[in-house]
């Protein structure tokens, strides 16, 4: 049953109100602005169709809810990066993450591919390159590097090879570069890190105790770097153990079946020339990390109970008061969890009505926590599951549970088991308890980094689970307000609502201009408390105005609106299914009739 009482409120007929469809009004409906993306993915490109199909599959398995496009930057006639730019135009893309498939940031290619995207002035010598055609802004992401998603599928491709771990040296077999030393600084740094990190998933995460990692390069200038050529290095490793060769390169081709080959000609070793990057299915995620590196926006929105002001919460002013602005696991998942929370699942939630439990002890979790809920100590709570202490962790002490004091309503959000890394926990326990070697501190270290990027950028719906309670009312208050595009405008009508003082849950709904926060959203979340009874008042100033009759029919107390106005008109969409409920008028009048389920959405859009 909706009930509406009085009339009240604002003038409404300013029409410097107008906005476009779909422009962002408050910033808590962070699905209103999202910027239509397109996603480019450049590779060299080969005339060898076997170089380039591990490569076409590596893209055809990303994960991305975006149009994606992939452009070889020679070699590959009709696939052209400008060929992917143009179709990534159809799409009508205002924003491109254009992500390099190559295996150095350290590369003349790199500068080649920042030049035909527009982001770099003319290459002397280079004259024959194309710029790509668009009005779309792009963003370059890095190369692979030492990317832990690459360190972890080097450490797959040299386990899989590995028949006796113990008398075995895995060797990387980098392309390089022999006649630009700051370029092959780039190469060599990246493979330093790489091997180190190899070295530790190999015997802390695929428990084998293999003698070492050693890296070594194709092209480098031998008089400077003789120990680093591949040669010299599976010559010295052969020595005493079994060279695992290991090429860092992206797809199996020229360099793995035939260059490779010839420079360790006569010599001994485990060697798969198949094998590389492209051909291991973690590739492909890391595309999906990198995109979300790019596009992720780490920020959300509360609002002021007293003001009504909306108050942007940043990771950044999160950080800065945790051991110096030190980015951890821990302060990145708090904040994503409250984000899904507040965000996602809820929205427009005041700051001063939340509530945080939380079964982490970490100060991490706890400076985060406070600073989402404006440093109210009393408003934070740590409940640790039974079992667990701060040096005895599990996967239960990743569950969050944000409560509204108001409505005794609560969502807990819990991390998903898939997301944690094998050993993380058993590592973290050596390491708290003073037990674990320096090399399982290290490692330990490279799982809590893998964690924080996961946290970071992965999809929350990838990270989190969550669970919804409701407290159970019969009666509910919508308060309905014209809306305005000024947020000075809707703050002191949200103070309004938020300070109202009754025994019942209370909403507020805008009848325009403020997406996110409709009519039809306040409607459902009322609906989540199983109300039979909505008694709505309408802020408005005066019962004689259109808007009345117009908020009359978005809540189906009318079959039509007066004059030219119609369903169509007003963007007003529906679903067939009918709920029975009484209607009450301010006068008392009672009327039984059948009021409207409205679905999922309403699209308001009238002229004032």
């Amino acid at each position: 049953m909706i009930t509406c009482v009085g009339i009240a409120g604002a003038d409404t007929s300013s029409t410097d109100w107008h906005v476009n469809a779909g422009e962002s009004i408050t910033g808590i409906d962070s699905d209103s602005n999202r910027t239509e993306i397109g996603i480019l993915i450049i590779a060299h490109g080969s005339s060898s169709e076997s170089w380039c199909a591990p490569v076409r599959a590596t893209v055809a398995n990303v994960s991305l809810p975006y149009p994606v496009e992939l452009g070889f930057l020679e070699k590959v006639p009709g696939e052209s990066i400008e060929d992917a730019v143009d179709k990534l135009n159809m799409w009508n893309v205002s924003e491109i993450v254009a992500v390099p498939l190559f295996v150095s940031s350290s590369s003349n290619h790199i500068s080649e591919i920042e030049y035909i995207l527009g982001l770099r002035d003319a290459i002397p010598g280079e004259a024959d390159l194309v710029q790509v055609n668009t009005t779309a802004n792009i963003t370059l992401t890095r190369a692979m590097d030492d990317h832990w998603i690459i360190s972890s599928i080097l450490a797959d491709n040299a386990a899989d090879l590995s028949e006796d771990p113990c008398n075995e040296t895995a060797i990387l077999v980098s392309h390089g570069v022999s006649d630009d030393q700051v370029i092959f600084a780039g190469w060599n740094e990246s493979s330093v890190s790489l091997a180190e990190q190899m070295l530790l998933r190999l015997r802390h995460l695929h428990n084998l105790d293999i003698k070492g990692v050693r890296y070594s390069f194709i092209n480098l200038n031998e008089t400077l770097h003789p120990d680093l050529a591949a040669r010299a290095v599976v010559e010295e490793i052969s020595s005493d153990s079994t060279p695992v060769v290991l090429p860092r390169i992206l797809s199996p081709g020229y360099h793995t079946k035939k260059k490779i080959p010839a420079l360790l000609e006569n010599l001994t070793y485990l060697y798969d020339n198949e094998t590389t990057l492209a051909t291991h299915p973690a590739l492909a995620e890391w595309i999906d990390i990198s995109v979300y590196e790019a596009v992720s926006d780490l920020s959300f929105s509360v609002y002021d109970g007293d003001s009504g002001e909306i108050i942007d919460l940043t990771i950044e002013e999160a950080v800065a008061g945790h051991e110096g602005g030190k980015l951890c696991p821990c302060v990145a998942v708090a904040w994503r969890a409250s984000q899904f929370a507040l965000s996602e699942v809820w929205s427009g939630v005041a700051q001063s009505d939340l509530e945080i439990t939380s079964a982490h002890p970490s100060d991490g979790h706890e400076e985060t926590f406070l600073y989402i809920l404006g440093n109210s100590t009393e408003d934070y709570t740590i409940e640790m599951p039974e079992g667990t202490d701060p040096k005895n962790l599990t996967i239960e002490n990743y569950v969050y549970t944000f409560t509204k004091k108001s409505t005794g309503d609560s969502v807990t959000v819990r991390v998903k088991d898939d997301v944690f890394p094998d050993k993380l926990f058993e590592l973290r326990k050596k390491c708290k308890a003073g037990t674990a070697t320096p090399d399982e501190k290290k490692a330990f270290k490279l799982l809590k980094n893998e964690l924080k990027d996961g946290f970071l950028y992965l999809p929350m719906d990838e990270l989190f689970d969550s669970e919804v309670t409701y407290s159970k009312f019969d009666t509910g208050i919508l308060v309905v307000a014209h809306g305005s595009p000024r947020e000075m405008w809707c703050a002191p009508v949200r103070a309004a609502a938020h300070n109202v003082d009754l025994p019942y849950p209370v909403e507020l709904g805008f009848l325009e201009f403020v997406p996110g926060e409709t009519i039809n959203a306040a409607v459902d979340r009322l609906d989540n408390h199983g109300v039979n009874e909505i008694i709505a008042v309408p802020l408005f100033i005066s019962s004689h105005s259109d808007h009345i009759a117009e908020v009359e029919y978005v809540l189906g107390l009318r079959d039509s609106l007066p004059g030219a106005h119609s369903a169509s008109e007003m963007g007003v969409m529906s679903s067939v299914e009918e709920r029975a409920g009484t209607t009450t008028f301010a006068s008392g009048k009672e009327v039984m009739r059948s009021v409207v389920q409205r679905g999922d959405k309403y699209f308001i859009l009238i002229s004032a």
